[in-house]
């Protein structure tokens, strides 16, 4: 069984979600279309997909032309009912895949903030975990409308649509489930040399130790019960 990464930028990882994979015996591989947008994917050879964050916005298709091949490679894994999992950037792309407008949020939402799980993320395959309000973290300044036919399951204060189930298996996820306590200092720094009025980044550290322990344990339910759902659609 191998699980498909794609990649926006090489310091935006798996984080979390490679020790999961690693813990289960899953291989995966990075598909990294932003510095080889010709590779070839050939989605019948994986058994889940997972579709990273990044600094662009899907509306910026023009700059970065691998983008609409992206939106492709995830209608390709709805109509295959491929086991997806789309994270900020990702969970843009898989909701203009199903047909959504994507755009630029009110503010950016940048550090740790609450979300408020919606009714249908109760029974919800992989965010059943989480308690109705749940502090994770974010690193957004885009957001989308909901795709026809999605569930809608988290929102937040600044930004309603925050989770969605698309189809029997595609999920998005506006926030950082995956991030690790190094990735963020490392998003930290690259950042501190531009403004961010929106937000301070001495905060952000300083909460990270409260917050990133709890978050975690929850992310792992999540991530292995992702893991389980990608393993029994590859024995079918």
């Amino acid at each position: 069984m191998t699980l498909l990464a794609v990649r926006h930028e090489r310091h935006e990882g798996l984080g979390l979600l490679e020790k999961i994979f690693e813990e289960e015996k899953v291989s995966f591989r990075y598909l990294d279309l932003f510095e080889n947008p010709n590779l070839s994917v050939d989605l019948s050879q994986v058994s889940g997909l997972v579709v990273l964050g990044g600094a662009m916005g899907v509306y910026e298709a023009d700059r970065y032309p691998f983008l609409a091949k992206e939106i492709e490679i995830l209608r390709q894994s709805l109509r295959q009912n491929l086991p997806t999992l789309g994270i900020c950037l990702g969970s843009q792309l898989l909701a203009a895949a199903g047909g959504a407008r994507v755009y630029r949020g009110p503010r950016k939402e940048v550090g740790w903030f609450p979300i408020q799980m919606q009714p249908e993320a109760k029974k919800d395959p992989l965010l059943k975990h989480l308690p109705p309000e749940t502090m994770v973290f974010h690193w957004h300044g885009d957001t989308f409308d909901l795709p026809k036919g999605a569930k809608h399951l988290a929102s937040s204060e600044r930004y309603p649509h925050q989770a969605f189930q698309l189809g029997e298996k595609a999920w998005g996820l506006q926030f950082h489930l995956e991030i690790t306590d190094g990735m963020i200092q490392d998003w930290v720094n690259q950042a501190e040399t531009k403004a961010h009025p929106d937000w301070n980044a001495c905060e952000v550290l300083t909460q990270t130790p409260c917050f990133l322990p709890d978050m975690e344990a929850l992310a792992r339910k999540v991530f292995r019960d992702f893991v389980s759902l990608a393993r029994s659609s590859a024995a079918r």
